[in-house]
């Protein structure tokens, strides 16, 4: 992961890629799950997708998550294959083409976001602006 985040930083939305078999992975690891082939690059991806499954937080552990339940998460399965877990905002619905983004959380993680394809705007969802900023590790961590 520390790779992916490095990639974030630096803006680009990159995955690897098995030189192989072509296939893209997530989440990084060592050898393709396609053909085992160790022969990783990394590569851009569309940064497309469908969400496959949705739900809600509303006990969340975390004490930042906790303040912002409920918490949107789910499942998406990016057009170049492989299934991501995102945060989600409040206008991707299941079923949804959604459009991500990558990007680094207030505490320093690589994380994914989906949002919706025509004109959903990160900056419009005030708890995904706190995820991504510096006030949102202003929350005591549990």
């Amino acid at each position: 992961m520390r790779e992916f985040a490095g990639r974030i930083r630096r803006g680009g939305f990159d995955l690897q890629r098995c030189a192989e078999c072509g296939a893209f992975l997530w989440p990084p690891r060592d050898a393709c799950a396609s053909c085992w082939s160790e022969r990783l690059l990394w590569a851009p991806v569309s940064a497309a997708g469908t969400a496959i499954a949705a739900t809600a937080l509303h006990a969340p552990l975390d004490a930042f998550f906790r303040a912002h339940a409920p918490w949107r998460i789910g499942s998406v399965r990016l057009d170049e294959g492989p299934v991501v877990y995102a945060h989600f905002s409040r206008d991707v619905v299941e079923g949804g083409a959604v459009r991500m983004e990558a990007r680094i959380d207030f505490a320093g993680r690589a994380v994914l976001i989906a949002l919706a394809p025509d004109g959903g705007r990160l900056e419009d969802d005030g708890d995904l602006v706190d995820l991504i900023s510096q006030r949102g590790g202003d929350n005591e961590r549990s």
